[in-house]
């Protein structure tokens, strides 16, 4: 069995393909926001700031690679552009922001997943 349309596999292909050294651990992290109605009625009534993922570089050797959380409680859609948002913290390193180089790399990995979710969903 296997998903012939999955958007996180194309995420991850298109990373991959345009940073071939990129590596990270992705997991779904429960303790992150997710986008149902109380949620941001809460978060709107606590002035809390949504978190929908986070890229977390290890300080030592026992875990080298960075570790990409996504909330399992938002759309798949929003999750798979919060994946690409996250990879272009992994490509560009620990130390940058919201970047011109960031943003470059988010745009490239999100153009690149839309244009490979374009060709499998013409072959299905």
């Amino acid at each position: 069995m296997y998903i012939d349309n999955d958007i996180f596999s194309a995420v991850i292909v298109a990373a991959k393909e345009l940073y071939p050294e990129i590596d990270a651990l992705i997991h779904w992290d429960p303790t992150l926001s997710g986008d149902g109605f109380k949620e941001k009625v809460g978060r709107a009534l606590t002035f809390q700031k949504p978190y929908y993922g986070y890229t977390f570089f290890p300080n030592d050797d026992m875990e080298p690679i960075p570790i990409v959380g996504i909330s399992p409680h938002i759309k798949v859609t929003a999750a798979a552009e919060v994946l690409a948002h996250e990879f272009a913290h992994v490509v560009v390193g620990k130390d940058a922001g919201h970047d011109r180089t960031w943003s470059d790399a988010f745009s490239a990995i999100h153009k690149r997943a839309n244009e490979i979710m374009v060709r499998v969903m013409a072959e299905v």
